[in-house]
């Protein structure tokens, strides 16, 4: 696993090109809720869950969709809300985090003209 973030009962995984989901109300016997499959080239690199466990930020290597938005409303059934391509860079957006009090992701970047990027969630 790259990264995971947990939200109640439920844990979001990445790695390389897949998220998934688990149950994990009973630690000793997790299960899989459901899986979403990022297409494109580029391997996740972290994830981050806003602050009402809806939208689940996916940061990649992809050079033209560094950050996906999925909808994990319903972790049995993951879609894409929104793809972000950070214009200007071909970079990787390789840390997340969620802030609650401002309502924006951050994400930061190996690129040498946009370090850190701000995200309004809407």
């Amino acid at each position: 696993a790259t990264s995971l973030a947990v939200s109640g009962g439920t844990a979001h995984i990445s790695a390389g090109s897949i998220v998934v989901s688990a149950n994990i109300t009973n630690p000793a016997l997790p299960t899989q809720r459901g899986a979403y499959t990022l297409t494109g080239t580029g391997a996740s690199t972290d994830v981050e869950l806003d602050d009402t466990g809806t939208y689940l930020f996916v940061g990649s290597a992809n050079t033209t969709a560094e950050v996906r938005i999925l909808n994990v409303s319903n972790p049995a059934s993951m879609t894409l809300a929104k793809t972000l391509d950070m214009s200007g860079t071909t970079s990787t957006v390789s840390g997340l985090a969620y802030s609650t009090s401002l309502g924006v992701m951050l994400g930061a970047s190996a690129s040498d003209t946009q370090e850190l990027v701000i995200f309004k969630k809407n």
